[in-house]
């Protein structure tokens, strides 16, 4: 992993607030579990980028970690606005409305993923609906 931060860190220099290397960095760092460094990147990410869904998604799931639930909400609605058939993102939107205490947004939502032609999104979201009571 040095090798690799080094290299974004060399990206970055020959083109700062390069969206795409942003967000890979970020990645990078959140599988280092260097997760407030990754946060820093996908803020500048979505600063240089504001229109990038796999940012946003991955800016929910680190405010998400730190149980910030609305920022983590804010996220994944956006990450929906942009790329609305984001099985993945209702998962974790469905999940997150779900902690913060909104059952009919939660089960919107999650209804939404337990469509998705992904089997294991499908699972995870048809099981939170039934810890739910819902159908």
């Amino acid at each position: 992993m040095p090798e690799a931060f080094f290299a974004f860190e060399k990206a970055l220099r020959l083109r700062p607030g390069y969206a795409p290397h942003l967000y890979d960095y970020a990645l990078a760092l959140v599988r280092a579990d260097r997760f407030d460094e990754a946060q820093a990147r996908a803020e500048a990410s979505v600063q240089a980028d504001p229109n990038r869904a796999d940012t946003h998604e991955l800016l929910g799931g680190l405010f998400a970690r730190k149980r910030q639930l609305p920022d983590a909400a804010r996220e994944y609605r956006r990450t929906l606005e942009l790329q609305p058939d984001s099985s993945r993102a209702h998962l974790h939107l469905g999940n997150v409305l779900a902690a913060q205490g909104d059952a009919s947004g939660a089960a919107e939502h999650l209804r939404e993923a337990a469509r998705s032609r992904d089997a294991a999104i499908a699972q995870q979201a048809s099981q939170a609906l039934r810890q739910m009571g819902v159908r």
